[in-house]
């Protein structure tokens, strides 16, 4: 009896390292890869087993698939008699994982191939119960890798289950992590096993888009893809019914930058809070209590081949893009590939696709939708000068957007290129939303603005001008109705410009018929047909619509005083600075001489200088005269511009900007990478645009100090009775040849 006491003391004692021994001589024919184990260790009083340093390789024997530092599990030994597995405290410590996926395989997938069933025993035997208290899964860590993912980390990864048994219906866990691009996720667990149903409360911490870097690089061409991602989210669902998936909480984003190759903003938004009531997928039940933003920027600009949207875009020869028929580009909704499961952005389109398609048998509310602070921004650079307008304060404001609603109604407005204002809403028909009550207002818009389209098709700028506008539109079934009111004031074309314009139309001469009697342009223009023929093109009606607004004017306030001092009118309203030029000529002293005779006579009028100018162009027009010196001259000894002889600067104006030699030469002093600028841009970049502004930024303060100069201290004006304003940086771009003081009067209040 004592030999076999011995030799059962002597088996338990050796039972670890036998079962060490024998894992890791027969791993391979268990579960086809190696595994590696430091020490085994069984207390067989307590019930307490330990295993340290666990090594499972990839299946080439290599890189480690999983591994952790310590596991230590304490069973309760007779508890095992009474067929109960009653595991008291349960801890991993150091576990590290590192998942592969290509497609929708993963690097796992041969430890979960299916083995043949044993048949089970006819012998009925006692149901075995569990119980497992006190899990701990701490200082972890996972690496995921994909197609399109080089690398993710979660790293800190801690992971608490106080209680699962056989013997309770909720089982509560709680797991955190950090990401290695930044950020911290933690989930509140529940599980309700008679149900089949659990929830998770999921908190995230200012998780980086740097996560997602690798899901837009083979799309896009991007320098900068940044953000911050906060969240609360409460997911309800069931593993029995999986269209059971019920989602509220919040989702919030700050600081959201997307720059292009060269670094340049392309499209941001200070914030973006979207806060969810409730969203049941299996009912198609999408609630809203809030979507937010504030602050988002975005850019279009447009060149002589492509645009700045197209050119960020990565071109791509995607075969599966090719076999996508015409209804699925309609409906969004296709059939997913092995490798769009690996990319979150495509699984995400095609459930979104999926819900549009089906969104009139939804039912959806958004109770506040709230844009504001926007600004979007339009260049376009196949004008002889480029166009440059921003649309600036952009808001838009809805409130109980709902599907059991007849119609929505959205409120909008902008403050428009720094001189106007826009304000509208527009109602849609949620049974058909391509019918639509549109009303909008535009105000004190400057017209200024436009004048780079309106000489190249027309041959003359805009000198000054303001619009205000109001719209009313109604569309249904594909018929439009449009009510359009102009009122145009101080409306003057400027200097006809040498071009070769599609449009040979008289409109000065339109203008001055246009005018009533008190020098305003009023203008009712209906709008009607049918959006659904072919052949009616609403672009030609609103092309129409221009050119009647280019044909209006209204005389300016100077009329009654040019008419009492018969002086010329137009020579009263506006001192006309050409860009870059500074001193006053013979013409600007005889401006000056008649404003100066008109204030002697009227002693209670003041006069007012208003200084609209567009300093990028300032800047612009420098930097291509001396690039265009350097190209004719070199780059030795450049001089002033007030020091360029006089035929030199005549072979600098008729030097054309777009001539191919000089195009070339311009190109061939940037780097790669600006080559593809517009010339004008190109030539900024080649001179510096710090020297570039340091030659023009004096010029307008010079303008006005010459202006003041000659009135006070030539003519004898008191200083009190003269006001300069400058209207916002960049608030005009003016024609080709003029930088403009505005004359304005005012008395003391």
């Amino acid at each position: 009896m004592g030999i076999l006491l011995v030799l059962i003391v002597a088996f338990l004692i050796a039972l670890p390292e036998f079962i060490k021994s024998y894992i890791q001589e027969n791993d391979k024919d268990l579960i086809g890869r190696e595994i590696f184990i430091e020490d085994i260790d069984i207390n067989y009083f307590t019930g307490l087993v330990r295993v340290e340093e666990f090594d499972l390789k990839e299946p080439d024997g290599k890189e480690t698939f999983l591994s952790f530092d310590l596991l230590e599990t304490n069973i309760q030994p007779w508890d095992l008699l009474r067929n109960s597995l009653h595991v008291e405290s349960y801890l991993i410590d150091g576990l590290y994982c590192n998942i592969v996926q290509k497609g929708s395989s993963f690097n796992f997938d041969d430890l979960l191939t299916e083995t043949d069933t044993v048949e089970s025993s006819s012998d009925e035997s006692e149901p075995w119960s569990y119980t497992i208290r006190n899990f701990d899964l701490r200082r972890s860590s996972l690496s995921y890798q994909s197609d399109f993912q080089p690398e993710i980390k979660l790293d800190s990864i801690h992971l608490s289950v106080p209680q699962a048994s056989d013997t309770v219906d909720i089982i509560d866990a709680l797991l955190s992590l950090d990401l290695s691009t930044g950020g911290h996720l933690s989930f509140q667990n529940r599980i309700n096993i008679p149900q089949s149903r659990y929830s998770i409360t999921m908190l995230g911490d200012e998780l980086n888009f740097e996560l997602l870097r690798a899901y837009v690089d083979p799309y896009m061409n991007v320098n900068q893809f940044a953000g911050k991602l906060n969240s609360k989210l409460l997911i309800e669902g069931s593993w029995e019914n999986t269209d059971i998936l019920n989602l509220g909480g919040f989702v919030s984003v700050h600081d959201f930058l997307i720059t292009d190759q060269r670094d340049d903003k392309f499209l941001a938004f200070d914030t973006l809070m979207v806060d969810i009531d409730s969203i049941m997928m299996n009912e198609a039940v999408y609630r809203i209590e809030k979507l937010q933003s504030s602050g988002l920027y975005g850019i279009f600009e447009l060149y002589d081949e492509g645009d700045n949207y197209t050119n960020i875009l990565v071109e791509t020869a995607d075969s599966s893009d090719a076999d996508i028929d015409s209804t699925q580009v309609q409906t969004g909704v296709y059939e997913l590939t092995e490798e769009d499961y690996a990319n979150p952005f495509k699984l995400l389109a095609h459930y979104l696709g999926t819900i549009a398609k089906s969104y009139q048998n939804s039912a959806y509310s958004i109770n506040e939708v709230d844009v504001r602070n926007g600004i979007y921004d339009f260049h376009d650079y196949t004008t002889s000068d480029p166009f440059r307008y921003r649309l600036s304060d952009l808001r838009l404001h809805a409130d109980s957007i709902n599907s059991d609603s007849d119609f929505l109604t959205i409120s909008m407005g902008s403050v428009l290129n720094n001189t106007g204002t826009f304000d509208g809403t527009v109602k849609m028909f949620t049974q058909n939303l391509r019918d639509l009550d549109l009303h909008y207002e535009i105000k004190g818009t400057d017209l200024t603005a436009f004048s780079p389209y309106t000489a190249d098709f027309i041959d003359y700028p805009i000198a000054v001008g303001e619009l205000v506008y109001v719209n009313d539109t109604k569309i249904r079934d594909g018929l439009i109705v449009s009510q359009n009111v102009l009122n145009a004031s101080q409306f003057t074309w400027g200097d006809r410009v040498d071009g070769d314009a599609p449009y040979k139309l008289p409109v000065k001469l339109a203008v001055s018929l246009l005018k009533d009697l008190d020098g305003n342009i009023h203008l009712d223009i209906p709008i009607e047909g049918d959006l659904n023929d072919p052949e009616y093109k609403l672009g030609k009606v609103i092309w129409s619509t221009v050119k009647n607004i280019l044909l209006k004017a209204v005389s300016a306030p100077f009329r009654l005083i040019a008419g009492m001092f018969k002086m010329d009118e137009d020579k009263l309203k506006k001192i006309n600075f050409g860009l870059i030029q500074y001193k006053l000529d013979k013409d600007h002293e005889k401006q000056l001489d008649d404003l100066d005779k008109v204030l002697n006579q009227k002693k209670d009028l003041n006069i007012e200088f208003k200084r609209v100018t567009k300093k990028y162009e300032e800047v612009e027009r420098y930097a291509i005269i001396e690039s265009k010196y350097r190209y004719l001259y070199g780059d030795e000894n450049i001089p002033e511009l007030d020091e360029i002889d006089e035929e030199k600067m005549g072979q600098i104006n008729q030097l054309d900007v777009k001539d191919s030699l000089f195009f070339r030469h311009v190109s061939s002093q940037l780097t790669e990478l600006d080559q593809d600028l517009p010339i004008q841009k190109m030539c900024i970049e080649w001179i510096g645009m710090e020297r570039a502004i340091e030659k023009t930024d004096k010029i307008g303060q010079k303008r006005t100090e010459a202006i003041e100069s000659y009135l006070v201290d030539q003519k004898g004006m008191d200083p009190t009775r003269l006001r300069f304003k400058v209207l916002p940086e960049d608030s005009l771009i003016t024609h080709r040849s003029n930088t403009i003081f505005n004359v304005g009067f005012w008395v003391e209040e």
